[in-house]
């Protein structure tokens, strides 16, 4: 605590090995990976409210859902993107309402 206020900060890191989304298909491999986010906040002491900033996929990796044939080319395949896959950075503002 300092002058009243809590500072709290918090990391997680979510990893996701390999998988194929059609077997035994080895063109369907989506390859393995990590995310990594973090949250920084601060309140007061008595808690009604709190202010932080976050950032999830901090290192921007790329990934994607999933990768299929793609039934208007037979010999290609088509990959679905991933929200996730992009660095998202932001601040969330948390109130307490009621006693």
């Amino acid at each position: 605590m300092i002058d009243g206020f809590w500072l709290d900060a918090n990391a997680n890191y979510v990893w996701r090995s390999q998988t194929y989304t059609v077997v035994p298909d080895p063109n369907t491999i989506v390859s393995s990976y990590g995310l990594l986010g973090l949250n920084v906040g601060v309140s007061p002491d008595d808690g009604p409210w709190r202010v932080a900033v976050f950032a999830r996929n901090l290192f921007d990796q790329h990934f994607v859902n999933s990768i299929f044939p793609n039934f208007f080319d037979p010999a290609g395949y088509a990959q679905s993107p991933a929200v996730e896959a992009r660095r998202t950075v932001g601040f969330t503002v948390d109130f307490k309402l009621g006693g």
